[in-house]
Parts: C-alpha cells; sequence; structure tokens
C-alpha cells in the first residue's frame, strides 16, 4: 500500500481518516486491508467488472480462467498473477 500512497501522491490526513488495519498477527503485525477504492484482501468480485487482482498464483486457487492472467516471472518462477476485468 505504501507504493499506492507515494506514487499516487494520496493525502496523508485522508489515508489515516480511512485506512483499515487488520487485527495483529503472531508476531504483533497488523497488515492494512483498504484505503479509498483500493482493497488488500483477496476476494474476485461474483459479477464485477473495472477490477483488477493482483496476487500470488496460490491464491486464485483455479478461480479464473488462466489464459486471461497477465504472470509476473522473476528467473522462470511465477511471483505473481494480474487478473483484470473491463
Amino acid at each position: 500500500y505504501i507504493f499506492f500512497l507515494f506514487y499516487l501522491r494520496y493525502p496523508p490526513n485522508k489515508y489515516q481518516t480511512q485506512a483499515r488495519l487488520s487485527p495483529p498477527d503472531q508476531y504483533g503485525f497488523g497488515q492494512i486491508e483498504k484505503f479509498d477504492k483500493f482493497d488488500f484482501t483477496f476476494k474476485l468480485p461474483k459479477n464485477g467488472s473495472n477490477f483488477v487482482s493482483v496476487a500470488y498464483p496460490h491464491d486464485f486457487k483455479g478461480q479464473v480462467d488462466e489464459t486471461l492472467i497477465k504472470k509476473i516471472k522473476v528467473r522462470n518462477e511465477e511471483i505473481f498473477w494480474i487478473y483484470s476485468v473491463e
């Protein structure tokens, strides 16, 4: 989410009033789940359009047609998948 905030030049005061933090994990750290229209939890819309999902390959678990996915690789290892619907 930090990259979104930085590159979009998102106003800090606006972010701070709406950011949603997850409960702390076993190490005491929380994760930003959502702010504005950006949702960092993985869930595919049921019948949505105009969305992009970026996630690890295992997150998709056969839920989408793989021919529609852009696969980001590092040294032949698939790191992220990008699935978009317009």
